[in-house]
C-alpha cells in the first residue's frame, strides 16, 4: 500500500473516512480490505461512482454516509448492502426515493434524509421492520406522511423545518415512539390521539402556530416538552415524569401544573401574558432547579416561593413586581437571582440568608436602600467568628450609615455573619435610586468580583467602604454625581481590572489609580477634569 493509499485508508480499515478527498470512485486498494469495512464515509465527494462489485464485497458494512454529494438519485449499489444498519443520505438534491427499494435493507435501523427536496415518502416505508431513527427534517413536506405512521419500530421521528400544517391522527400508531420533533413547521392544531403515544418521552413543537396545548397534556409519559414560540393561552396539565418544560413566547394567561413535585427541574414560562400565579403552583415544583418567568406582567409572587428549596437559578426580569416575598430567604441553594426591570422599591432583608447566592441582578428598579443584614441566631446560621468580632463587623456597617447611636442590643447568642456576604460575587444595582448609603452593606461583601452601581444618586464613596472588597475585578459607577474617589480604598483593590467612572463630576483623579497593577480599562469621560488626563500620573494634584 502506497503512502497516499495509507493516508486515504487511515489507521483503522474498519472505519474508512474518504469525506472531502476529491475521489470519484472507491480506491482500488480498498477492494482487498472490503470485507473488513464496517463504516464507510464518502460524503463531500462529487461526482462519485459507487461500484456494485465493491459493495458486494463489503460483507461487514454497517454504516454508509453519502451526504453532501449533490446527488439526485441514490446509487443502486446500496441495495447490495445487506447488513447495513445506518444510512445517511442527507444534504443532497433528492426529490423522491421511489427509484430504490430501501426496504430491502432488512436490518436498517437509522435513516437520515434531512436537507433534501422530498415531499413524499414511498409506500414501502411501512415495510421497515427495524427502523428506529428517521430524520426527514428540512425537506418540502406540506403533510406529515401517514406512511411514516406505519413504521412500528420507530423510536425517534424528526420532521422539523418543513411546512406541515397538521399532525395526522394516525401518529398514535407509533406506540414505541420516544422522541417526536416537529420544530419550525406551520402546525396550528394537534390531534387528541397524541395521548395514545404511551412511550413518548420528548416532544419538540417549537416555532409553530399551535393555539391549543390540551392534546399534549394527555401524554402521561412526557419527560421533556419544548413548545416555545406558539400561540397557546392556557396550559393545564398533570404529568408524573416531566423533567424539562419550556413554553416561552406563547400567550399564556393561565398555567397550572401538578404531579411534577419530584421530577421537574427546569421551567421556562418567559415572554407570556401571565399576570398572576396560583398560590399552590410552587407546592408542585419541589425539585425545580431553574425557573424563568421573564417578560410577563406579574405584580406579586406567592409567599410559597420559599417552598422551592432546590431552586438554583431564578429569573423574573421585566415584570411589574413591587416587592419580593420574604420567603426568598429560604432558598438555600439559590445561586443566581435576576429581578431587573421591575418596579421594586426594596429588597427583603431575608435575601441575606441565601447561603449560596453568587449573582444578584436588581438593575432598573426603584430601589433607594439596600437592606441591612438581619441579626441571625446560632440556630439559623453557623458563626463566622467570635461574637465580639461579629459585633464589630455589624457595627462597621452601621457606622457607614451613621447610625451607630441606634446600635441594636446584642443578643444572648451574639450576632452571626449574614451568609450572602460570604458568597455574593456579582452584584448589579444599576439604574436605581441608591445614594451613598448603599456602600454600607457592600462593605461586608468580601467575595465581590463585579459591582455595578451605574446611574444612581451617589455623590461620594465613603472611606473604608471597599476595604474588604479586595477580590473586586470590575467596578461600574457611570452616570452618578461622584466628585472624588477614596484613595486608600482604591489602593487596596489590587485585583481591579475595569473601572468605569464616566458621566460623573470628578475634577481630579487620585494617584493611587497608578498602583493598581492589573487595571487595563479606565473610563473617566464626561467628567469635569481640569487637566490633561494623559499626564495624570504626574499632574494628578493640579
Amino acid at each position: 500500500m502506497g503512502a497516499q493509499e495509507e493516508d486515504l485508508a487511515g489507521d483503522n480499515l474498519e472505519f474508512v473516512d474518504l469525506s472531502g478527498r476529491n475521489v470519484e470512485t472507491v480506491p482500488i486498494f480498498l477492494y482487498k480490505h472490503a470485507h473488513e469495512i464496517r463504516s464507510l464515509n464518502l460524503s463531500k465527494n462529487r461526482p462519485f461512482d459507487l461500484p456494485t462489485d465493491f459493495v458486494q464485497l463489503c460483507t461487514s458494512l454497517r454504516e454508509l454516509v453519502l451526504s453532501h454529494m449533490g446527488i439526485k438519485r441514490l446509487p443502486q449499489a446500496i441495495r447490495e448492502c445487506e447488513n447495513l444498519t445506518r444510512l445517511d443520505i442527507s444534504s443532497n438534491n433528492i426529490v423522491d426515493l421511489e427509484h430504490i427499494g430501501l426496504d430491502e435493507l432488512s436490518d436498517l435501523s437509522s435513516l437520515k434524509c434531512h436537507n433534501n427536496r422530498l415531499s413524499t415518502v414511498p409506500e414501502y416505508f411501512q415495510n421497515f421492520r427495524h427502523l428506529k431513527y428517521l430524520n426527514l427534517s428540512n425537506n418540502r413536506f406540506d403533510l406529515i406522511p401517514t406512511t411514516v405512521c406505519e413504521i412500528k419500530p420507530l423510536l425517534e421521528l424528526d420532521i422539523s423545518f418543513n411546512t406541515a400544517t397538521s399532525v395526522p391522527p394516525e401518529i398514535a400508531k407509533l406506540k414505541n415512539l420516544e422522541r417526536l420533533i416537529l420544530l419550525a413547521n406551520l402546525i396550528t392544531t394537534l390531534p387528541l390521539s397524541l395521548s395514545e403515544l404511551f412511550s413518548l418521552k420528548e416532544l419538540d413543537c417549537r416555532r409553530n402556530a399551535i393555539t391549543d396545548l390540551a392534546p399534549i397534556a394527555g401524554i402521561a409519559s412526557l419527560e421533556v416538552l419544548r413548545c416555545e414560540h406558539n400561540q397557546a393561552s392556557i396550559l393545564d396539565a398533570t404529568w408524573n415524569n416531566m423533567r424539562v418544560l419550556t413554553a416561552k413566547h406563547n400567550s399564556l394567561t393561565r398555567f397550572s401544573l401538578a404531579g411534577t413535585g419530584t421530577t421537574l427541574t427546569t421551567l421556562n414560562l418567559s415572554y407570556g401574558k401571565l399576570s398572576t400565579l396560583s398560590a399552590d403552583l410552587f407546592a408542585n415544583l419541589g425539585s425545580l432547579e431553574t425557573l424563568i418567568l421573564d417578560s410577563n406582567t406579574l405584580r406579586v409572587l406567592p409567599e410559597t416561593l420559599g417552598s422551592l428549596t432546590n431552586l438554583v437559578n431564578f429569573s423574573i426580569k421585566n415584570n411589574l413586581l413591587t416587592h419580593l416575598p420574604e420567603s426568598v430567604g429560604q432558598l438555600q441553594r439559590l445561586a443566581t437571582l435576576q429581578v431587573s426591570g421591575n418596579n421594586l422599591h426594596d429588597l427583603p432583608p431575608q435575601i441575606w440568608l441565601c447561603a449560596q447566592l453568587v449573582s444578584l441582578n436588581a438593575s432598573s428598579n426603584l430601589i433607594k436602600d439596600f437592606p441591612d443584614p438581619p441579626l441571625a441566631t446560632a440556630a439559623s446560621s453557623a458563626p463566622l467568628a467570635s461574637p465580639q468580632d461579629l459585633d464589630t463587623e455589624i457595627n462597621e456597617v452601621l457606622d457607614v450609615r451613621k447610625l451607630s447611636a441606634t446600635k441594636p442590643p446584642a443578643t444572648p447568642v451574639g450576632r452571626m455573619a449574614p451568609p450572602m456576604a460570604l458568597t455574593l460575587q456579582h452584584l448589579f444595582l444599576g439604574d436605581n435610586q441608591f445614594g451613598d448609603d448603599v456602600f454600607a452593606p457592600i462593605s461586608i461583601m468580601t467575595e465581590l468580583r463585579v459591582l455595578n452601581l451605574s446611574f444612581n444618586d451617589i455623590y461620594e464613596i465613603p472611606t473604608g467602604s471597599l476595604f474588604k472588597c479586595q477580590q473586586l475585578e470590575e467596578l461600574y459607577l457611570s452616570g452618578n454625581k461622584i466628585t472624588s474617589l477614596p484613595p486608600d480604598d482604591l489602593e487596596r483593590l489590587v485585583n481591579l481590572r475595569l473601572i468605569y467612572l464616566n458621566g460623573n463630576k470628578l475634577q481630579t483623579l487620585p494617584a493611587e489609580l497608578g498602583k493598581i497593577k492589573k487595571l487595563f480599562a479606565l473610563d473617566v469621560g464626561s467628567n469635569v477634569l481640569k487637566y490633561n488626563i494623559a499626564n495624570w500620573p504626574y499632574d494628578w494634584n493640579w
